[in-house]
């Protein structure tokens, strides 16, 4: 009996992969990365992402602040904030700056 569980207990071991730092699922999904403000501007993406605020505000822009840009897998993220109203918005677009996801 000893044995029997013993095999069952080292072939459950054997059968999962091993976690590391390399091939973990946080590792796999954190591969976001903070654009700096020069490269921002080198791409032109601060100029893109002007214009999807304008999009999603009706045109108006000038009382929101902007959070960093991030790099996604998909594309970019930011977020806003209406300094006037306190309203918050999460964007995330993909690599053609349409709109993936918007959440208030």
């Amino acid at each position: 009996m000893k044995a029997y569980i013993l095999l069952l207990t080292a072939s459950l071991w054997l059968g999962h992969p091993v976690l590391n730092a390399h091939n973990s699922p946080l590792q796999r999904i954190k591969k976001e990365r903070k654009l700096s403000n020069e490269e921002i501007k080198q791409r032109g993406i601060d100029v893109r992402v002007k214009k999807v605020i304008k999009y999603l505000n009706n045109g108006d822009s000038r009382s929101y602040a902007r959070s960093p840009i991030y790099e996604t897998p998909k594309g970019y993220k930011w977020k806003i904030i209406n300094v006037k109203t306190g309203k918050f918005i999460a964007v995330e677009v993909d690599k053609n700056f349409k709109i993936i996801r918007k959440s208030k």
